[in-house]
């Protein structure tokens, strides 16, 4: 999502794997990647380059020493989590055909965005790495937020269309300047409704059972 942020457009069509696999691989090679860089002789670099070597150390030294707090354990909280997702889309720019599709790639993937977010809140609850119960108090009424009711009234074109053209480069709505522009509302409106299903797939119980034990 990093990348997405900063204006990398090359990773916009999924969300950053969260299985516990993948996360001990991006923590393996954050420690590998450091001690590469501590075999390099900092003084045979020109100014620079030092200061680029300093940066990239910190960070990595940051990263390496933050493992031990295993903080993925808590990936629902009341500044982000699934709830959340649908925020990204103030900073994505919806110019293209691809833009679209890269987005609907996402939604297709938040059962298992969600579905990884669970699994880590339970070897939290577990492991007893839990936040605190005031800011978790917050979470159940962020995911009730996101149940919405798309009145169809404000798009006619959404119970004829629905989201399914995206899927078809050759739609003829999506070739049209103005059909990407109405296709964008319409895709928002899906964001939205789409991210309302975690209410129902992130189950409250989970949450208000972490909020519980902590």
């Amino acid at each position: 999502e990093n990348a997405s942020y900063f204006g990398d457009s090359r990773f916009n069509d999924r969300w950053t794997e969260m299985s516990l696999d993948a996360i001990a691989t991006r923590a393996a090679a954050d420690r590998s990647a450091l001690d590469k860089l501590r075999t390099i002789d900092r003084a045979t670099l020109s100014p620079a380059d030092q200061l680029d070597y300093d940066t990239f150390a910190w960070q990595l030294q940051r990263s390496v020493e933050r493992q031990k707090f295993r903080e993925y354990l808590q990936p629902v909280g009341h500044q982000g989590g699934p709830q959340t997702a649908d925020g990204m889309v103030e900073v994505l720019s919806f110019a293209t055909v691809k833009d679209y599709q890269d987005w609907l790639k996402r939604l297709e993937a938040l059962p298992t965005m969600i579905d990884q977010s669970i699994a880590l809140m339970q070897e939290g609850v577990k492991a007893g790495n839990l936040p605190p119960r005031i800011l978790m108090q917050r979470v159940p009424a962020q995911i009730a937020g996101q149940i919405v009711e798309v009145d169809e009234r404000l798009h006619p074109s959404l119970l004829a269309l629905g989201c399914r053209a995206a899927r078809d480069p050759h739609a003829s709505l999506l070739q049209k300047r103005g059909g990407v522009v109405e296709f964008g509302r319409i895709a928002q409106l899906e964001a939205r409704g789409v991210v309302g299903g975690i209410a129902v797939e992130i189950d409250q119980r989970m949450v208000t059972r972490v909020a519980a034990k902590v």
